[in-house]
């Protein structure tokens, strides 16, 4: 009887160890069903969702570059841009144009969506994907930031064929561009410019000291700043922001004196030809006349000097130029240079 006891027990082990077994193969039989589904995937299945990161990662960057470029109105149809730069006045006709941070918001996530919509809508045409995809109208959320900025990218998209769904959830990009910080000393330079009747040629003295911010003359009218930031890149380089002011009418009704740019530091070898150009305007908006004391070089109207030295020029030089309007009031500059032999 024990016999057929332990019989029977050795013939329940070996049916259990086989079901354990089938088991295990039936198992192992799906999941290399799975694999090889997922392995014999069509390609654009497997690379569509990197392509529709990479396309919204190029839309969003695309976006800050231009709203960068053209003064914070990415749309330059809408008037008030220079036409030689395609950047939009910040101050013209008496009057503060530069939008505000929702405004910028809303601007970046339009330009966005406008853009992705076709981006998606070709990449499925490409791939042969159109039919089976399930997805609404892109839309893009932008978060400012004192230090970096976030593009979000909603609904989700669904792809769908024979033996496949992908779904591709919210996208989200973010970016090392203070732009918040930004566009807040913009601010202060458009605030100083306007309320006080003249423009400066000098960054603000409180300047982010990560912040570079270049003065450009481009017309008699026109002053350009343009703010380059060390601390925000954009595809490994210097994120960089401009905008113009108009030279406006004089509200005091006192005449002011000839605006001037510094004129910086110049070393030159003996021999060398030099040219500098005297960067000034009129707030009146009338011609001005240029002078120098010294026998060394005229200016002419535009204020161009030109010159060469020699070895009989040798030394240290700080010459007055003085800039006179139409009234008779005068700005006076110096143009300091060494000439070594």
């Amino acid at each position: 009887m024990k016999i057929k006891r332990g019989q029977v027990s050795i013939f329940v082990l070996f049916g259990l160890i086989l079901l354990i077994a089938f088991g295990f193969i039936f198992y192992l039989n799906n999941r290399i069903d799975e694999v090889e589904r997922v392995v014999k995937q069509p390609y654009e299945m497997l690379s569509v969702e990197n392509s529709v990161q990479s396309c919204f990662d190029y839309w969003a960057k695309n976006a800050l570059i231009k709203l960068g470029e053209r003064g914070g109105v990415i749309n330059t149809t809408q008037g008030f841009t220079n036409l030689i730069y395609k950047v939009h006045y910040a101050v013209t006709d008496e009057k503060i144009i530069f939008p505000d941070n929702n405004e910028i918001k809303i601007q970046l996530e339009n330009y966005v969506d406008e853009n992705i919509y076709f981006c998606i809508e070709d990449l499925l045409s490409k791939e042969n994907l159109l039919g089976h995809a399930r997805f609404g109208m892109p839309k893009t959320n932008v978060r400012l930031f004192k230090d970096h900025i976030i593009f979000e990218l909603n609904p989700d998209i669904v792809f769908s064929t024979k033996d496949y769904t992908k779904t591709i959830r919210a996208i989200s990009e973010d970016y090392d561009v203070r732009l918040w910080n930004i566009l807040d000393i913009s601010r202060s330079i458009i605030h100083d410019a306007y309320y006080n009747d003249i423009i400066p040629f000098e960054a603000p003295k409180f300047i982010d000291p990560n912040l570079d911010v270049n003065v450009q003359l481009i017309s008699r009218d026109n002053v350009m700043y343009v703010l380059t930031d060390d601390l925000s890149k954009i595809s490994g380089n210097n994120y960089f922001f401009r905008f113009v002011i108009s030279v406006y009418k004089n509200l005091t009704g006192v005449n002011m004196p000839p605006v001037v740019q510094e004129i910086p530091f110049f070393i030159l070898g003996e021999g060398k030809h030099f040219n500098y150009k005297i960067n000034a305007y009129d707030p009146e908006g009338k011609d001005l006349k240029y002078s120098a004391v010294t026998m060394l070089f005229d200016i002419d109207r535009n204020g161009e000097i030109e010159f060469s030295v020699n070895k009989n020029d040798i030394g240290n030089w700080n010459i007055p130029i003085m800039v006179e309007d139409a009234e008779g009031a005068i700005t006076t500059k110096f143009l300091s240079f060494r000439v070594e032999g």
